[in-house]
């Protein structure tokens, strides 16, 4: 009985013990599992204020504030956050970074560039990055043509019809850039791009082979919604992500019937911004839009309609009068724009200087009639058929259907600024490339 007894005592206590192991380790697991959780709280705090500073910094570029974000913002809870911004070719040392030993510099694209590197800090110290790759494109003219529902390219005979790139700010053709002489359509039609003649492309000059940009139409838009020459017209077909909001032209005021303005053979007028009545010029007339006395910038005009009809050896011409100031000019016209052998003169060398907007239900005709023509703009009238045919066209175009076409062996062409991806006209767009958890 006796040993029955011990051997129960020790049966105890052997139970006692190993109880206590095992809850000395449970509590050691716990404190450590505690510690780890802690550990990652703190981490994903200081990642989410990094995410929630980086996407800050992504909207204020987008209305145009690229600046650091170099004091550090609260987020609550101890949390805080800075932003640094690189824009395109320039280089972030390794010491920005918390766990990347390597420089990163940013790359150039079809628009303009931006890295965000945002850096997060939870309540202990602990820090995380976020880092954004964006790209940012002019909402109106980031194409050289975009149509809501067709484009037709038609070169020849004599002469050609095509895009390329052109750079306002050297006045220089630039065709190392030719790929951002793209164009595109909203729609998913079939033949909706169309290159119907003998001699067109996209992305080249006249005197150079083979089309060097690309050609896009609607997010589902079947390869036969292009009818050309891959290759030797255009480089390649792509599927746009989706749809471009192309928004509906409204002027701020009316125009005034009561104040038309016909200027024939040599004469020059000069108006102020406000609304006009019809608008024509004839021969060699000349039309001085002064933009020095504008509220603001640009000055706004709006017109009834525009003629411009040239006479041989003369050609018609709307200038911008800044006087100076460098102000430009945005033109609405509620009516049909007629341009034969007219020029649009812009000394500003900035075609986003110069905006035609178009309201919905009209034409927009750039047509040579025995001499070539050149103007400086950019056309937003994406509810109107636009046709140049045998005229230049330095800037960018929206339509509804855009004809582009050689006349009389002249040439029909579109120069798209490069310039524009950095304009001040439409909505900016920012994309993002890629993102970087660090």
């Amino acid at each position: 009985m006796k040993n029955r007894r011990g051997i129960a005592i020790i049966v105890v206590l052997l139970c006692t013990a190993l109880l206590s192991v095992v809850a000395l380790a449970i509590t050691t697991l716990g404190s450590t599992n505690l510690l780890h959780a802690h550990s990652e709280t703190e981490g994903l705090n200081a990642l989410y204020a990094a995410r929630a500073g980086a996407w800050l910094k992504a909207a204020q570029i987008r209305n145009g504030d690229a600046a650091d974000l170099a004091a550090p913002q609260s987020m609550g809870a101890g949390a805080e956050f800075t932003v640094k911004v690189y824009a395109e070719g320039e280089t972030v040392p390794a010491a920005d970074f918390v766990s990347r030993s390597v420089p990163f510099t940013v790359p150039s694209s079809e628009g303009v560039v931006w890295y965000v590197l945002a850096t997060g800090r939870s309540a202990n110290g602990t820090r995380r990055q976020l880092g954004l790759l964006l790209v940012e494109t002019s909402g109106n003219y980031d194409f050289a043509v975009f149509a809501n529902k067709k484009i037709e390219i038609k070169g020849g005979p004599g002469g050609m019809a095509y895009t390329d790139t052109w750079d306002s700010s050297v006045d220089e053709f630039r065709d190392s850039q030719a790929p951002l002489a793209k164009i595109g359509v909203n729609t998913e039609e079939e033949q909706s791009i169309v290159f119907g003649g003998i001699a067109e492309r996209i992305g080249k000059t006249s005197t150079a082979p083979g089309g060097a940009a690309d050609v896009f139409a609607g997010p589902a838009a079947p390869g036969t919604a292009v009818k050309g020459d891959k290759g030797g017209e255009f480089r390649s077909f792509q599927n746009l992500a989706q749809p471009r909001t192309l928004d509906p032209v409204d002027p701020p005021f009316p125009s005034e019937d009561t104040k038309v303005v016909k200027l024939e053979r040599a004469a020059t007028q000069s108006i102020e911004e406000g609304g006009y009545g019809d608008v024509t010029l004839e021969g060699g007339a000349v039309l001085k839009l002064n933009t020095a006395t504008a509220k603001g910038d640009p000055a706004i005009f709006v017109f009834k309609s525009l003629t411009m009809l040239g006479a041989p050896g003369s050609a018609p011409e709307i200038q911008i009068d800044h006087q100076g100031t460098g102000k430009g000019v945005l033109i609405y016209v509620e009516g049909d724009v007629k341009m034969e052998k007219g020029g649009l003169v812009n000394d500003l060398k900035d075609p986003s200087e110069f905006e035609l907007q178009v309201t919905d239900g009209h034409s927009v005709l750039l047509e040579a009639e025995g001499r070539g023509i050149q103007a400086y703009y950019v056309c937003h009238a994406p509810g109107c058929d636009i046709k140049v045919a045998g005229g230049e066209v330095f800037g960018a175009l929206v339509g509804n259907q855009v004809t582009i076409e050689s006349k009389n062996g002249r040439d029909g062409a579109v120069h798209y600024d490069l310039q524009l991806k950095n304009g001040r006209t439409g909505t900016r767009n920012l994309s993002l490339i890629s993102i970087q958890r660090l």
